[in-house]
């Protein structure tokens, strides 16, 4: 099925990629001028032969048949060379034209095949093959009115009339056919300029189409890994921004920060820089790899506003990038990391405060745009929060330790003090009705807050305690605790409230005291009436002069 298909004018060669469009074209004209030979000669040649074979004409046939033959081959044989094709199909009208003109002269059909001879010329050859197409015409045409007029080719009889003694029948033919030669030339020629001009146009616009589409192709595949990256990017940054928004501790914070900026961008190094407490270094607090490893073991830190991208970025408050670190003058170069082609730094601030930078690195050159800018900023800004977070929540587990501290001391001194307030804090029940052989001692402590306020003692069966029964010993222990806490603040409040009624009434029997005797009484006799008071004295002392001051005095006369 390839092969009938090959033989098809709209089927091009192997090898014509790199033909102009005319050439194309021509080919494909002249395929199909052979195929229409191949058929029609195989007609007649099959519609003669009974004919030829009845009468004995077997050379006849073996002609018929050898031409046959030969015209199929070149019309199946594609790969022959064009100009042979071209050649042999251009002889077949202009010699049966020429056969044509001796038969039957000017009459006959033999000037049409002559024109069509070199029309197909100028079709399938260029404008010098046109001329010589031309010129052959002409000659062949002359060539047979000047044989007949001279006797030299026979004068056909055709309708009793001797073209012998029309010479000038001739010279109109040969005249005529120049003239219809060159008009057809010109116009034909024009025609295939036009076309060639035309096919060349289309072949260019084709060319120009196809590279746009290949531009356009590279464009849309470029914008399409970009918007790819960006997506990658701004997921990277969000699934970054929920790992560090769970964690509370900052040095884990920040290194988890450094190890999936890394980890996540395929980058070379990632470092997070802390500004100190003076604003004066930004120090690296965590690093990737074992560059950043050596560099924290050394205490690596860089000035703020130093010759660096850190110490830049932290003083400005702003990005950097290094697309090229060779040419970038603002840049620290660092021999643990001798890869580093590109870097980005980032600065850390929360709340107009600058926490510190994070520097990134790349081992390409121009690894990083404006866009880079914008996704690790917000990965800058979530850590801000993160680290912000993570001290706040250090504060306020540092300022409950405190209370719990002060608590705790509060709870010792206020129960310190209600012991020694009570002669007797504890109380016994014994149930007669229980013999005491085969006990286990259970003692299970009242806390307040965790601080133990005593405990409970029980002598009970030798048998353990289900957990229900232990939950309710606890719920026990846990809410005698909270009673006996109800009860001291109780206390202490009912305390409080005698003594400023007390400070009261003692300051209303002041204010009606009329001279320093009643004042003195009155405060003798209230303060008598205390409980753990036995005996109370007043004694008023008159003021000494501070002798180191006469002395200081008399010295400083001496000197004056």
């Amino acid at each position: 099925m390839s092969f009938f298909r090959s033989l098809l004018p709209i089927t091009d060669l192997p090898g014509m990629e790199g033909k102009s469009e005319l050439e194309i074209l021509r080919e494909r004209i002249l395929q199909g001028l052979w195929l229409v030979v191949f058929v029609f000669s195989t007609f007649l040649v099959v519609s003669n032969i009974p004919n030829l074979v009845l009468t004995g004409q077997w050379q006849t046939v073996a002609y018929y048949i050898i031409g046959v033959i030969v015209v199929g081959a070149i019309a199946f044989i594609r790969q022959l060379p064009y100009y042979l094709r071209a050649f042999l199909i251009l002889a077949i009208p202009l010699a049966i034209g020429v056969l044509q003109l001796i038969e039957s002269g000017v009459e006959g059909n033999g000037k049409l095949l002559i024109v069509f001879f070199f029309v197909l010329a100028v079709a399938l050859l260029n404008f010098r093959a046109a001329l010589i197409a031309f010129a052959l015409g002409v000659i062949a045409i002359s060539t047979v009115g000047i044989g007949m007029t001279v006797g030299f080719i026979p004068i056909p009889d055709i309708s009793n009339v001797q073209l012998s003694d029309k010479p000038g029948e001739w010279i109109i033919l040969g005249v005529t056919s120049a003239a219809i030669f060159g008009v057809l030339a010109l116009a034909f020629y024009n025609f295939v300029l036009s076309l060639n001009r035309s096919l060349k146009t289309q072949s260019a616009v084709s060319r120009s189409l196809e590279l746009e589409r290949g531009t356009l192709e590279d464009r849309i595949s470029q914008r399409t890994q970009d918007v790819e990256r960006r997506s990658l990017q701004i997921r990277t940054a969000a699934e970054i921004s929920r790992s560090i928004s769970t964690l509370l501790d900052p040095q884990e914070v920040i290194q988890t920060v450094a190890d999936l900026i890394r980890d996540r961008f395929n980058l070379y190094y990632v470092g997070v820089f802390l500004v100190d407490e003076s604003s004066e270094y930004a120090v690296l607090k965590a690093g990737t790899g074992e560059a950043g490893e050596k560099m924290i073991g050394r205490g690596h830190r860089l000035a703020v506003g130093g010759s660096s991208m850190i110490g830049w970025a932290t003083a400005t408050r702003q990005s950097r990038i290094a697309l090229d670190v060779g040419t970038e003058a603002t840049r620290f170069n660092n021999p643990l990391l001798p890869f580093t082609r590109s870097e980005l730094a980032i600065p850390i601030i929360t709340r107009d405060q600058v926490l510190g930078a994070i520097s990134i690195q790349s081992t390409q050159s121009e690894a990083f745009d404006e866009d880079d800018i914008v996704v690790m900023q917000s990965i800058a800004d979530s850590l801000a929060i993160a680290l912000q977070n993570a001290r706040l929540y250090q504060e306020t587990q540092e300022t409950l330790s405190e209370i719990e501290t002060l608590n705790r001391a509060y709870i010792q001194q206020a129960w310190t003090e209600a012991r020694g307030q009570h002669e007797i804090l504890s109380y016994a029940y014994e149930d007669a009705t229980i013999s005491a052989s085969g006990l286990r001692h259970v003692e299970i402590p009242l806390l307040l807050r965790d601080q133990p306020l005593g405990t409970i003692s029980l002598d009970v069966a030798s048998t353990a305690f289900t957990e229900e029964e232990q939950a309710f010993l606890d719920s026990i222990a846990t809410q005698t605790a909270q009673a006996l806490e109800n009860s001291r603040l109780l206390e202490e409040t009912q305390r409080r409230a005698m003594q400023e009624r007390k400070l009261n009434e003692l300051s209303a029997l002041f204010s009606r005291a009329l001279n320093v005797e009643d004042i003195l009484k009155t405060a003798v006799t209230e303060l008598g009436r205390l409980p753990a008071v036995a005996e109370v004295a007043i004694a008023l002392t008159p003021p000494t002069e501070d002798k180191s001051k006469e002395v200081d005095d008399r010295s400083d006369k001496e000197q004056a």
